[in-house]
């Protein structure tokens, strides 16, 4: 069927496939667990380096401007890594 179906079905559906390989469903799968792995990581990440920051910054020995650059840099090392997904190559 592919992208043949009615406007409306290809435009309300949350997944449409442009051709009749149905193994594309299982790619799509695929990439969404990878997402969600991704997703925990950047978790993990962010609350590991905020707090690690807070604990120091507490503490004394990390300036408010230090701080700012550990939290910005944490940002972009969260954005590095959801980019990996942009290299995932569906193999079917």
């Amino acid at each position: 069927m592919g992208l043949a179906g009615t406007d409306v079905a290809v435009e309300t559906a949350d997944v449409a496939l442009a051709n009749d390989d149905l193994h594309r469903l299982l790619d799509v799968g695929d990439l969404g667990e990878r997402a969600v792995d991704v997703i925990r990581q950047n978790y993990g990440m962010s609350i590991a380096v905020n707090a690690a920051g807070l604990l120091i910054g507490a503490g004394g020995a990390l300036s408010p401007v230090l701080a700012a650059i550990l939290h910005n840099a944490s940002s972009v090392a969260v954005v590095a890594n959801s980019s990996r997904l942009i290299r995932y190559r569906l193999d079917r």
